[in-house]
């Protein structure tokens, strides 16, 4: 758990590889899902890029519908099971 925790305060907007490689070996996400606040940018972003990439169905949210297509497009992507993210519009 620690891991994930390093890595959500370490990132930015970018997962970097080599933490990104240790935390994806280490952690298996198929089949949660997980709900990120604030997930057009910054560290909610990363965030919800990190759950997506592990395999989580990810929910994102923010107040900027352009941010909030833009992240969620992203987020999907990195999806190893190409799972779709739901994405919610609110304030």
């Amino acid at each position: 758990m620690w891991k994930i925790l390093f890595i959500i305060c370490s990132l930015s907007s970018e997962i970097k590889a080599d933490v990104f490689n240790d935390v994806k070996n280490s952690r298996n996400f198929t089949g949660k899902v997980v709900l990120v606040t604030g997930s057009t940018s910054g560290m909610g972003e990363s965030v919800a890029k990190l759950f997506s990439s592990l395999g989580a169905k990810v929910v994102v949210t923010g107040r900027n519908k352009i941010q909030l297509e833009k992240a969620g497009n992203e987020v999907s992507e990195l999806s190893p099971h190409g799972l779709k993210v739901n994405s919610f519009q609110l304030n």
